[in-house]
């Protein structure tokens, strides 16, 4: 029996399965993989073996199929290419791109259809639209079409690579017309069923806005996510496989923004930014979601991208896509981004919204990439806004200039430091900010090794392979013998006339190791200056301490993966055992050891 056409509203998911495969509407035979791609009230619809560069907003024209809309323009503008399983394509952004979609399809008189992106495409910055044969219009399939699909994408933030059988966009079937509740009946529906939380607990609707649904807002605290309020696109010209899921590092691809002063956020073009809704939405067993792609009196700029919120049981935040392209301008906490419009579906699906981040407090990025830590996040911008030691490189070298080693005894750059320090923004090099990214300053470092005159032994370690635990990620998975750190203000209060040897008692004696037994006073052997090495070595200048122990060390850093007392002999082997990513600055020092210990 053919699916009724009498009740009006969106189809479910046992709709969809009998109208696409049983009442044949898609052409296409019913499959284990075509069933994964029904969802509640949608369907995800995959792309074929080909496509097609095209001009900017391509459509075909009216009554023309698509193919023949495409041999009508020059040849040169519209470059065929095959995509193969093994390699895919790069969708190269600025550039529109059209691929056919699975299927031939057959819309039966009484039902229509409408598309959206998938969630994940107004994250990476694309513009998708469906194209159909014959009708020049976008993302709508009128009662009785008959013909192929195809889905026009031009990536704006990133390039995408691209394989056979991707799912860009999503279908969403109807009957006679979409049952749409007004802003009255949607009150009513979250006041009675409390859809709509902040920290779990419902909001009452007259606290909420609604005009023509139900207006989603940004939220530019941070108070569930340690600060982060969402993320900005970086100029990354490496193509994003699309086949990965989170396994690509997030920080290639986006910077993250943090709960700005007086609760506005600067956007500036030409980015991609990502923040989230201040409101927590859920969708009930016969209620979904549809987000509208521009509101000019909500938002100049297109403020998403992605327009379906799934029935039955959808729950979460929104990420709200926000493509600047256009010109620089001001979001304010609560600012209204984008209205919900929220549908009847016609009978409670046999599916249930399958989304793994129902949880998630904070933006997200797109599938592909790996999730972002909001506590790693944190920490990293405490130490980017962190005041630390520097000294202007020219009042440090003056004329001594020296690259490698200088012993203490040829210049006395720890009094060159002491007379002209000054201290200032630690940044980031990354995001070329503070001191990690100017080399017209540098930054003392006391670099201290611990050797056992005994039994001619180096304590030696391998610092954190994971960037979470280590603070400076230029050097993580390095293997080393000197342990220290960056002087702090915190280091001068402590010894107002000697900071640097308050910052070298704190990280050897009480952050990153622990001496059991008996330790010398640190000794000055000299300093250690590297400017063409790496950008970590340009920034920073090391006053190469030894100190001598007689018993046991242990690691108490998190950025110390593993550490142990090793003799000079192995030491030596250790260092040209390639095996070994040896620190530049240990390769300096330990001549200087050597020659003071021996080994054998």
């Amino acid at each position: 029996m053919a699916l009724t056409d009498k009740i009006e509203g969106a189809l479910a998911s046992q709709e969809i399965r009998q109208a696409f495969f049983q009442d044949e509407w898609s052409g296409l035979n019913h499959t284990p993989e075509r069933e994964k791609r029904i969802e509640p009230a949608n369907y995800d619809i995959v792309t074929e073996d080909v496509c097609w560069r095209v001009p900017d907003g391509f459509k075909p024209d009216r009554g023309v199929p698509v193919l023949e809309s495409l041999r009508r323009l020059n040849p040169r503008e519209r470059p065929q290419h095959k995509i193969s399983e093994q390699n895919g394509i790069v969708a190269y952004k600025d550039f529109s791109w059209l691929f056919p979609l699975e299927g031939t399809w057959k819309i039966p008189q009484n039902f229509f259809m409408r598309a959206s992106p998938k969630s994940t495409e107004g994250r990476m910055g694309n513009l998708d639209r469906l194209v159909l044969d014959g009708i020049p219009k976008y993302d709508y399939i009128p009662p009785g079409f008959a013909g192929k699909m195809y889905v026009l994408v031009k990536p704006l933030a990133f390039n995408n690579l691209v394989f056979p059988g991707f799912p860009f966009n999503q279908l969403r079937a109807y009957c006679r017309k979409r049952w749409v509740l007004s802003d009255e009946e949607l009150k009513m529906l979250i006041n009675q069923r409390g859809l709509v939380k902040r920290n779990g607990v419902p909001i009452p609707v007259d606290e909420l806005e609604f005009d023509n649904g139900l207006l989603l807002t940004a939220d530019l605290t941070g108070e569930n996510s340690e600060g982060v309020v969402g993320f900005r696109a970086r100029s990354n010209p490496e193509p994003v496989d699309r086949r990965k899921e989170r396994a690509i590092d997030w920080e290639h691809y986006f910077d993250a923004l943090m709960a700005p002063r007086g609760g506005e956020l600067q956007l500036k073009k030409p980015h991609l930014y990502l923040t989230q809704s201040w409101e927590w939405v859920e969708m009930t067993e016969t209620h979904a979601g549809v987000m509208q792609y521009y509101r000019p009196d909500i938002m100049e700029s297109r403020s998403n991208a992605a327009g379906y919120f799934d029935a039955n049981k959808f729950k979460g935040i929104a990420t709200l896509e926000i493509p600047n392209f256009n010109e620089d301008f001001t979001l304010h906490h609560r600012s209204p981004c984008c209205a919900i419009e929220v549908e009847q579906v016609r009978s409670t699906p046999d599916k249930q919204y399958r989304g793994k981040h129902l949880d998630q407090k904070f933006a997200l990025v797109p599938k592909p990439m790996t999730l972002p830590d909001p506590a790693e996040i944190a920490g990293k911008v405490a130490n980017e806004k962190e005041l630390i030691m520097y000294v202007d490189r020219a009042k440090l070298f003056g004329s001594e200039y020296f690259e490698g080693f200088s012993s203490a005894e040829r210049v006395d750059f720890y009094k060159r430091v002491l007379e002209h320090y000054d201290f200032g923004k630690r940044g980031s090099a990354e995001l070329g900010t503070g001191l990690e990214s100017d080399t017209s300053k540098k930054q003392p470092i006391a670099y201290v090794v611990f050797v056992n005159p005994q039994d001619k032994s180096v304590f030696t370690y391998i610092r954190a392979s994971e960037k979470e635990n280590y603070a400076e990620t230029r050097l993580y998975g390095k293997l080393s013998i000197g342990a220290g750190g960056h002087v702090r203000v915190g280091d001068k209060r402590e010894m107002p006339s000697e900071p640097l040897r308050a910052s070298l008692h704190r990280e050897c004696h009480k952050e990153e190791i622990t001496i059991n037994g008996t330790a010398s006073e640190p000794k000055l052997l000299g300093y250690i200056n590297d400017d063409n090495y790496s950008s970590v070595d340009a920034v920073h200048f090391g006053l190469l301490h030894v100190v001598e122990v007689n018993g046991t060390i242990a690691p108490n850093d998190a950025e110390i993966k593993e550490g142990r007392m090793v003799p000079i002999t192995e030491l030596r082997k250790m260092l040209g055992d390639k095996a070994y990513n040896v620190e530049r600055w240990t390769q300096i020092a330990m001549p200087v050891i050597e020659k003071m210990y021996g080994g054998g």
